[in-house]
């Protein structure tokens, strides 16, 4: 019975084409279309109204999908590249859908329930809002949940500013980990570094979060950070001081774990923090007020590799403080008492008065 229907669904097709050229340029192409305009009986079925020209016209304007892959890309412009981010310039709407893919961005058509407007959004912000669209797209993401793609776009008339539209389709401040020197945009990261000094971008507002301090980093600036809504850090091998009042503030700020490279932490470098655990992998010169009137109860790992003599006495003065220690390092332990902090050895127990 099926065998009969497709010749009976062909022989009809061959009349109702009414030419051999045109039955075998559309077989040719069959199985590469879709629904519904792979079915010969769509066609002939005069319920839908089609001529052989429109068979004609769509067989024409008709594109692979590997056509529409290229012409996407044509339309962007790759305007630079690391070894692990790479930056588009977008300039059609085919490529803000192309490389638009797994976002929620309006002016892509994949905003849920606004996919038929994409193309009007498009036009419209970039007629009335922004000089141009950028996809910033993380290579080697370590965090794929929150997205590996950012919609950069410039404020017209504001060359210094720019909204960043993450994955998700919501506005950021930085695009996280990226220190990146874009041609034409703005710095797009939380930090910016010169002369291996590290400060805060200035055309990024108040929220920086998760702040990753890059490789080739020998000092944080002063007071850079602070009050800047920071909740991680991630320090780099070979950072060698931190700032007065690089990172004061911060209340969400809970884990700082120092990189052993680290040499010198400033006057309040963490005042009024939340911290819950700070961990030494090396001697360094602790500032006064470094960790002082901090929010939590926090314990302190590797403070026996820090010298008493590069300790300001007033350190974590209005902090409540219990450091994990040797029973028999006395000195350390000595240190602990004067300023009133618990100490407990590995297993956890309480060891001093």
């Amino acid at each position: 019975m099926a065998i009969r229907l497709l010749e009976y669904n062909r022989s009809d097709f061959k009349k109702w084409a009414n030419s051999d050229e045109l039955v075998d340029r559309y077989l040719q192409m069959r199985n590469r279309l879709k629904a519904p305009e792979n079915d010969m009986g769509y066609w002939v079925n005069p319920k839908n109204g089609k001529s052989p020209q429109d068979l004609v016209n769509f067989l024409d304007n008709y594109k692979s999908n590997s056509q529409k892959r290229t012409e996407a890309k044509a339309g962007a412009t790759n305007i630079y590249e690391d070894d692990n981010w790479m930056c588009f310039k977008i300039d059609t709407y085919d490529a803000a859908k192309f490389y638009g893919s797994g976002s929620k961005w309006c002016i892509t058509g994949r905003y849920p329930g606004h996919e038929s407007k994409g193309e009007y959004y498009f036009d419209s912000y970039l007629q009335n809002n922004y000089s141009g669209y950028y996809v910033v797209i993380n290579k080697h993401p370590e965090d794929k949940e929150n997205g590996v793609k950012w919609m950069v776009c410039p404020k017209k008339g504001e060359p210094n500013r720019a909204d960043i539209w993450c994955q998700k389709d919501y506005t950021v401040n930085a695009i996280p980990g990226f220190f990146g020197d874009i041609p034409g945009l703005p710095p797009l990261g939380a930090v910016v570094m010169k002369n291996g000094v590290v400060s805060r971008n200035p055309s990024t507002t108040k929220g920086v979060y998760d702040l990753v301090i890059p490789q080739g980093a020998k000092e944080i600036a002063d007071k850079t950070f602070y009050k800047q809504a920071v909740s991680s850090i991630k320090f780099n091998d070979g950072l060698q001081k931190i700032g007065v009042g690089s990172f004061g503030g911060n209340e969400d700020l809970h884990k700082l774990i120092f990189p052993p490279s680290l040499k010198e932490i400033g006057r309040l470098a963490f005042m009024g923090c939340g911290l819950n655990m700070v961990q030494f992998h090396a001697d360094c010169k602790i500032g006064p007020g470094a960790f002082s009137w901090n929010d939590n109860r926090f314990q302190v790992l590797g403070f026996n590799q820090v010298s008493i003599n590069n300790v300001a006495e007033d350190a974590f003065s209005e902090s409540v403080v219990t450091f994990m220690l040797d029973p028999n390092d006395t000195e350390h332990i000595e240190f602990a008492n004067k300023i009133g902090a618990d100490v407990i050895d590995r297993n956890g127990e309480k060891i001093n008065d």
